[in-house]
């Protein structure tokens, strides 16, 4: 078993990190998780503004996690494009399920690694419209005769798990259009060797 915690965001995270991480170091705490969702949009999916709109907190609360659990990983905890819609049901500006939101992602996991993040959390896995699968009716729990839906981000998900080195390097391009990421190494092996 590990210790995670506190999953921090949106409400005074800078004063809960500062009073609780101190006294991590007595509980071997084995990550912090960062809860966020950056706002990124049907409008706004594909501007560089919109998606360097968290770097800032990003770096900062790496950094502070750093310095205040120095043992710690860092890791986002419940993450997604736009507060799990405008209007927390993936609504009509919502880029949830969509193609759009397949760019958001992939940007996501590759930010986050450069920042020092070890693990990616995404909310949810399934349900509603917010989810990596789903039925093809999302108004009820997938059953075990229904067909399984594939949203795009869970393509992301896939071949990020399967194709990305667990070495990330820090490149930067001086053209604010293009996001630049660069990993190497073997991806980590999640399934036991075939004999």
């Amino acid at each position: 078993a590990v210790l995670l915690g506190p999953d921090t965001g949106a409400r005074a995270w800078q004063d809960w990190l500062d009073v609780y991480l101190p006294f991590s170091a007595m509980m071997r705490l084995h990550a912090v998780t960062h809860h966020v969702y950056l706002g990124v949009s049907r409008k706004n999916f594909n501007n560089h503004s919109a998606l360097d709109g968290g770097i800032p907190e990003i770096t900062w609360y790496a950094e502070h996690v750093r310095k205040l659990a120095p043992g710690a990983q860092v890791w986002a905890g419940e993450n997604g494009p736009a507060a799990g819609g405008d209007d927390g049901t993936c609504g009509k500006t919502s880029i949830c399920g969509t193609y759009a939101s397949a760019m958001w992602y992939a940007d996501e996991l590759g930010l986050r690694s450069r920042h020092g993040f070890a693990q990616h959390q995404r909310q949810d896995l399934i349900g509603g419209h917010y989810g990596l699968v789903d039925s093809p009716d999302s108004r009820r729990a997938l059953s075990a005769t229904q067909p399984l839906v594939l949203r795009p981000d869970f393509w992301i998900n896939f071949m990020w798990k399967r194709t990305i080195g667990t070495n990330v390097h820090n490149i930067t391009t001086s053209n604010k259009m293009v996001r630049a990421y660069a990993f190497s190494g073997n991806p980590p092996s999640h399934f036991p060797a075939a004999e």
